[in-house]
This record gives structure tokens, sequence and C-alpha cells, in this order.
């Protein structure tokens, strides 16, 4: 056999094999070198989804649609979700996409963390019916081999054996304060007109003619003190991205023995006058929110704190300035009335203070 017949049986050796390897990635499906990528849920409409369900660890939580496209929190007696992560949930299962297909094998889901329940949880997109539309099993993390390598999770979807490399799962995060919308309100210090603090004792009222002034006492001083311009205007932005922490039903058992005796009020520039009980127990701080409709001050308005679009007025933001304060009030009342939320130690004693805590300090002899 002459050499050149030898380098042309080389090739063709060479050719046949890259054959057979590329045969093997994109035939049969069930090839672990598989690499195309694709979608994993083609036909998901989202318009039909009627409630999430999350599952990891033995807990388990739902997100469930309410009228027209509120959506509340099982678990928290259907408080209202927080529509950019549950948004960001969605998108996220209906863009997934494979980065590989591994295995149809069933002996190597408990390898890949994808045995009954899997190790990342489950999460499922059902319809009106209670039926699933949409089914993602969540297994371990795969780390790169060296730079560059392929990285993310091991998933299964819907009634497919097959298992997937996916880049950006999302997670079943089965905590509820995760899903909560925990923004409570967002008033703008310069359109906080007043401040009154109500408490069994040390009481005080703050107030100023136009946003661009100071907040100033309207309670007599005690003697020989003067008031803390400092702890003054902390009080003004008191309500600036007020959140909670959590949730609770009112009419529930863990709230009827609270007592709230302190009270933080707020006057706006558009005529709402918003009110945030206060209650103390256990080291736990509790707040109750309501709104009351007055007359708006001329020429000046709540434009820094106008609602987002799609955001109802009074939904964690008052409404723009040209808003009826009655208007604002009332949805704000209705989003807020029924619930009891639980704050951070901190915002609890922004606003709890008491006169005693805006006064200067005083000076010794």
């Amino acid at each position: 056999m002459g050499k050149t017949t030898t380098k042309i049986i080389i090739v063709l050796a060479v050719a046949f094999v890259a054959i057979a390897v590329f045969q093997a990635r994109h035939q049969g499906g069930n090839n672990p070198d598989e690499v195309r990528p694709q979608q994993l849920f083609p036909q998901l409409d989202l318009a039909l989804v009627a409630a999430v369900q999350l599952e990891h660890a033995g807990a388990s939580l739902t997100l469930r649609r309410g009228e027209g496209d509120s959506w509340g929190v099982e678990q928290r007696a259907g408080y209202p979700v927080d529509g950019e992560k549950l948004r960001r949930l969605a998108l996220g299962i209906a863009q997934l996409q494979s980065r590989d297909r591994l295995t149809a094998n069933p002996e190597q889901y408990a390898t890949l963390g994808l045995a009954d329940p899997p190790e990342g949880g489950t999460v499922t997109l059902q319809g009106a019916d209670g039926n699933a539309l949409a089914v993602l099993r969540l297994g371990q993390h795969k780390q790169p081999k060296s730079p560059g390598g392929a990285s993310g999770q091991f998933v299964r979807v819907d009634d497919d054996p097959a298992v997937y490399l996916v880049a950006n799962a999302p997670a079943a995060d089965t905590g509820p304060t995760t899903w909560v919308d925990r923004k409570l309100l967002d008033l703008a210090a310069d359109q906080v007109i007043g401040v009154a603090v109500t408490r069994p004792k040390g009481s005080f009222v703050a107030s100023r003619q136009q946003p661009t002034d100071p907040l100033t006492l309207e309670t007599p001083l005690p003697k020989g003190r003067s008031a803390n311009s400092s702890a003054l205007g902390d009080l003004g932005r008191a309500l600036v991205n007020l959140t909670c922490d959590d949730v609770l039903a009112t009419d529930t058992p863990a709230t009827a023995a609270l007592t709230f005796d302190v009270a933080f009020a707020a006057e706006s520039a558009a005529g709402v006058r918003y009110t945030i009980a206060l209650a103390e127990k256990d080291d736990q701080h509790y707040a109750r929110l309501e709104a009351e409709a007055g007359a708006a001050k001329p020429e000046t308005g709540e434009a820094s704190t106008t609602a987002k679009p799609g955001e109802a007025p009074g939904d964690g933001a008052p409404a723009a300035s040209k808003a009826d304060p009655e208007a604002t009030a009332t949805a704000f009342n209705q989003r807020h009335h029924g619930w009891t939320y639980t704050l951070p130690q901190y915002t609890y004693q922004r606003l709890a203070k008491n006169l005693d805590d805006v006064l200067a300090p005083t000076e010794k002899q």
C-alpha cells in the first residue's frame, strides 16, 4: 500500500469518526453530549396561569391569581404578591433554555439531584382548572471544571424524562415573606408638612409652612431645652420607602392581644393624613395603617411620589399632585385595611419617638 493510499484511509477514518460523534450528539435525544440550545416551555401561555405552586425541602407555598391581574400569597391570607418578583419568576420559566441535554436514564436522576423530590424543589404553573401548565424540577448546580466551562443547574420539565442543563433557573423559594409586597408607603420628605407622635407620655407635634422649611416643634419645650433639628428632619423622612418584614391578618389570635398605644401621623402637602398605629410585644414590632383625606396645600403636590405605571394610587405611593385626596385615602385604606404588619426594630424606633428624642441634649453646667 502506497503512502498516498495510507493518507487517504487515515483522512476517511477521521471523517467517519467525526460523523459518528455528530450523529451521536444530534440523534436519539438521550446522548449526554446533546448541546443544541432549545426553549424548554415553547407552548407556555402565561396569560393562562392562575396559580404558582412552589415546593422545596418539605415546605410549599402557593401564589394565586385573584380578580383581574391581582395576585395573593395563599399562606398570608391572600396578601398582595410583589408583582416584580412574580414577573421575573414567570418569565424565567417561559424563557428557560437548555445549554445541554444529558440523560433520560432514571437511574442517573439521584446523582444529578433530580430524584423524587428534587433537591432544588419544584415550580408548577397551574391553569384555572388546577391542571399543570408547566412543571420545572430543580436539581443540583453544576460547577465548571475549567475556566470557560459550562455551568448551570440540572432540571427536568413536565413529563420529559430527559435531564437538561440550564443557565438561570428560577428558585423554588417557599418563604412567604419573599413574595409579599413589603412596600407600605413612599412619601417624600419634602411633601411632609406636619408630623404628630402620640404616646402615653411624651407626645409632640411638628410642622412647617413650606416644603423647603425645616420642621419646627409646636409642642412647648421643657425649660432649658431646645429642639434637635436633625432629629426633626429624620421624622420628615420616616415614611420614605416604608417597608415591613411580614404581614398578618388583623383578625387572627396573634394580633388580638396587641395594644396599639403609640401613633405616628404625617400630613402630606396633597391633603392626605397617614396614620401608623404602633405596638410592641415580645421584641416584635407591629403597625396598622390608615389614611384620611383633608385639604391639599395650595400650589404644592406629591409629584415626586407619583405612582408607577400600572400601580393603583395608594399602593405604596401617594398619587400625583392633582389627585383627589379622598380617592387617594380610599385606595390606601382598601390596600391596608384588615392587615397588621411587623416592622424592623429600627423602623419602629424611628416612628415611635418621644418628645425627649427630638430635643437637643441638655448642656452640662
